[in-house]
C-alpha cells in the first residue's frame, strides 16, 4: 500500500520569472503569460481501495473445538489529502516599460483549479487549471509560506528603491528591477499575509493558505492569489518582444511548511 509521508513538514517550490517588453510603445500591450501551467509539489496521497491491499486469512477450528481465537483484522489508516501538496505556476511573464517605469504583471489567481482525486496511481490526482498567478493548497492542512528567495540572472539586478523613467540600469546590466509581491487576503478561505514591497535576495514572511476541501472524488484547493508589481529602470539592452519569447530574469523560491 502506498503511504503518504506525514513526516514531511517543509518543501521548496521554484519558478522562473521572465520579462518581456514592447519595442514600439512604452507599455507592453500583448497578452501576458498568466502562469496557467503549474507543478504540484508535496505529499501524493492515494485513495487505493484497502480491500485490495491485504489478503484474507481463513481460520478453521481444530478437531473438537467449538470456537476459534486470534481471528484478527489489522486496521490501516491513510490520508486522502497529504499534509503538504501545493500547486504553483512554473513560469510567468512580466512586461517592462522600455524607458523605465511601471511593470505590468499577470492578474492574481482568484478561482481554484477544478480537480479530481483519482483512485489509482496511473492518473495525476490533481490537474491545475485556470489562470492568474498564485499558490494553491491542495493538501488537508493549512500551510504557511515562511520565506521567499529571489535569484536574478547575470544581466538583471534587484533595486533597493522604486525605479523611474530617469533611473539608469545598473552598470553592466540590462535592467534593474524593483519588484513587489502582494498576497490576496481572503478571511473566508483562511488566506492572509503582508506584502513584500521591495523584493530582496531573501526575506522572511508569514503567509497562510487554508486547507483544501473534498467532497466525494472532488478536491477544491484554497487559492492565494499573488499580485506581482513594481517598476524597472531604463533598458540598457534587448530582451524578448512578446510573452512567449520572454527573457528569463530571475527565479523566485517559496519555502512552505505546515
Amino acid at each position: 500500500m502506498k503511504k503518504s509521508s506525514l513526516k514531511k513538514t517543509l518543501l521548496t517550490s521554484t519558478m522562473a520569472f521572465a520579462l518581456a517588453v514592447g519595442t514600439a510603445v512604452p507599455a507592453f500591450a500583448a497578452p501576458l503569460d498568466n502562469g496557467d501551467q503549474g507543478s504540484i509539489i508535496g505529499d501524493q496521497a492515494t485513495a487505493d481501495n484497502l480491500e485490495n491491499q491485504y489478503t484474507d486469512q481463513e481460520y478453521v477450528p481444530a478437531d473438537g473445538q467449538t470456537s476459534i481465537t486470534g481471528a484478527k483484522t489489522e486496521v490501516g489508516v491513510f490520508s486522502r489529502l497529504g499534509q503538504i501538496k501545493v500547486s504553483v505556476p512554473t513560469k510567468v511573464a512580466l512586461a517592462l516599460t522600455a524607458a523605465g517605469g511601471p511593470i505590468s504583471g499577470p492578474d492574481p489567481r482568484t478561482t481554484a483549479s477544478t480537480t479530481d482525486q483519482v483512485a489509482d496511481d496511473t492518473t495525476p490526482a490533481v490537474l491545475r487549471s485556470g489562470s492568474g498567478y498564485g499558490i494553491e493548497n491542495l493538501g488537508g492542512m493549512p500551510v504557511k509560506v515562511s520565506k521567499v528567495d529571489a535569484a536574478v540572472d547575470a544581466k538583471f539586478g534587484l533595486l533597493t528603491s522604486a525605479a523611474t523613467s530617469s533611473t539608469a540600469a545598473p552598470t553592466g546590466k540590462t535592467a534593474g528591477l524593483a519588484l513587489s509581491l502582494t498576497p490576496v487576503a481572503n478571511t473566508a478561505e483562511g488566506t492572509s499575509g503582508a506584502a513584500i514591497t521591495n523584493l530582496k535576495a531573501t526575506q522572511n514572511v508569514t503567509w497562510t493558505i487554508g486547507r483544501a476541501t473534498e467532497q466525494g472524488e472532488t478536491v477544491t484547493p484554497t487559492v492565494m492569489g499573488i499580485t506581482i508589481g513594481g517598476t524597472n529602470s531604463q533598458l540598457a539592452g534587448s530582451i524578448g518582444s512578446e510573452a512567449v519569447e520572454a527573457t528569463k530574469a530571475l527565479d523566485i523560491t517559496y519555502t512552505i511548511g505546515v
